[in-house]
């Protein structure tokens, strides 16, 4: 048994409600890491900067990055 879960942060127009919220799905992350979750996080690229992906990047394990053919696996940066 666990949960699934899934978002989109659509509404995401200012760079301090980007700022909130990667702080919002780190705290997020840090409360689920040892519960059973699989989560879906989809991010519009047309309202993300390169860097909003980057910080997104940094709270999940993996990410895809669908602009090209073929997909890009985008792994975990290694601290």
């Amino acid at each position: 048994m666990g949960a699934r879960t899934t978002g989109c942060p659509f509404w995401m127009r200012t760079q301090n409600a980007w700022t909130q919220f990667i702080s919002y799905e780190h705290e997020i992350n840090r409360s689920i890491e040892r519960q059973r979750v699989i989560s879906l996080c989809t991010y519009p690229i047309d309202i993300c900067a390169a860097k909003d992906m980057l910080g997104a990047k940094g709270n999940h394990w993996n990410c895809l990055d669908l602009r090209q053919r073929p997909v890009t696996v985008l792994l975990p940066t290694v601290a």
